[in-house]
C-alpha cells in the first residue's frame, strides 16, 4: 500500500488489544540490516533476521518505515529485506508493510509527527500531481497548435507550388532511396487540381521502379 495507507493501517491496528503498533523507523530496518553502505547489493547477499526469511524474496522484500527523506519532500524511507538495502522512495508508491510495537518512546513520537503530517504529504502530491497534468495539458496545446501551424505552412506552399505547374511542364520527381542513393526521374506535368498534381514519367534513373510512361500522383510541392 502507499506509505500514508500504511501509517494509518498501523494507527488503527489493535492487535493484541495494544495500540502503538506502527511501522519500524529508518534505524530500527538498519539495526536488522545493516548500515546501508556496508551491505548494499553485496554478493553474496547478506543474511537478515530469519523472522523475514518468509518475505526475503526479489519482489516480496520491500517494507516502509515511518522516516521520511529529507531530500524530497515527497518520499520515506523502506528497507529490502531481500539484498539488505535500504532507500528511499515516493509515498505514493505501494510497497509492504510490517508493523511493530516497543521500546523507544522517541521512535512512537516520530510516528505520531510523520502521522500529523499525512494531509500535507497527500495535499501536495495532489498538488505536484495537478502541476503536472497542467504542464501536460498545456504541453498538448502548444503541440497542437504547433500542428496545425505547420499543416497551415505545408498547404501555403503545396497552393504556391501547384500555382508554379502547368500541363506539359518538364518536371522531376524523387523515386526515393535505392541502394542508400536519392533517385530521381524526369516527368512532364498532365494535370494540376485540387492540391495535387500528376506527371508521367518521362526518362531519368528508373532502377528505382518509376518505369517510362507511368504517371504518378503528388503534392504539388513534391515536384
Amino acid at each position: 500500500m502507499p506509505w500514508w495507507d500504511a501509517m494509518r493501517s498501523a494507527k488503527v491496528n489493535r492487535f493484541l488489544g495494544k495500540t502503538d503498533w506502527r511501522p519500524p523507523t529508518k534505524a530500527e530496518g538498519e539495526s536488522i540490516v545493516g548500515k546501508f553502505d556496508d551491505c548494499i547489493r553485496t554478493q553474496p547477499r547478506r543474511a537478515v533476521s530469519t523472522a523475514f526469511q518468509p518475505v526475503a524474496q526479489d519482489n516480496l522484500s520491500w517494507f516502509w518505515t515511518s522516516s521520511p527523506y529529507a531530500g524530497n519532500a515527497s518520499g520515506a524511507w523502506f528497507v529490502n529485506f531481500y539484498d539488505g538495502g535500504i532507500n528511499d522512495d515516493l509515498r505514493v508508491n505501494s510497497y509492504h508493510v510490517r508493523l511493530v510495537r516497543s521500546g523507544q518512546s522517541s521512535a512512537f513520537s516520530e510516528f505520531n509527527r510523520e502521522f500529523a503530517k499525512i494531509g500535507q504529504y497527500e495535499a501536495a502530491h495532489l498538488a505536484e500531481k495537478r502541476k503536472e497534468e497542467r504542464e501536460a495539458a498545456a504541453k498538448a496545446q502548444q503541440e497542437r497548435a504547433q500542428a496545425a501551424a505547420n499543416a497551415a505552412n505545408e498547404a501555403r506552399r503545396n497552393a504556391e507550388a501547384c500555382g508554379r505547374l502547368y500541363a506539359g511542364k518538364p518536371v522531376k520527381i524523387y523515386a526515393g532511396k535505392v541502394w542508400g542513393m536519392d533517385f530521381w526521374v524526369n516527368a512532364m506535368v498532365t494535370g494540376v487540381g485540387n492540391g495535387v498534381a500528376s506527371a508521367r514519367v518521362t526518362g531519368g534513373d528508373t532502377r528505382s521502379g518509376y518505369e517510362v510512361g507511368s504517371i504518378h500522383e503528388k503534392n504539388c510541392n513534391e515536384f
